[in-house]
């Protein structure tokens, strides 16, 4: 069974291309700061679908982990927020 996945989310301007999910936060929100997403400690690339590649036996693992990941010069303290949708497609 091969397996893949996209993961769909607002980048910010400033972070294109690093998997970086926009801070969605609306009441104090931090400045110069969003989510990055990685996968096998590499950064996922939103809004697109990856292979991951095959399972047997009815298991995998998807080493998917998230970290702050700092957008501008300057960082302001403040909430944090992102929102990701994945999806995952197997044959």
């Amino acid at each position: 069974m091969t397996i893949s996945l996209r993961v769909d989310g607002a980048e910010p301007l400033t972070a294109r291309g690093h998997g970086v999910l926009r801070n969605d936060a609306t009441d104090d929100r931090a400045q110069g700061i969003g989510v990055q997403l990685l996968y096998h400690r590499q950064p996922v690339v939103l809004n697109h679908e990856m292979t991951l590649g095959s399972a047997s036996a009815g298991r995998f693992t998807l080493p998917l982990t998230a970290r702050y990941y700092q957008t501008r010069s300057r960082i302001t303290a403040g909430q944090v927020s992102a929102v990701a949708t994945y999806t995952l497609h197997y044959d």
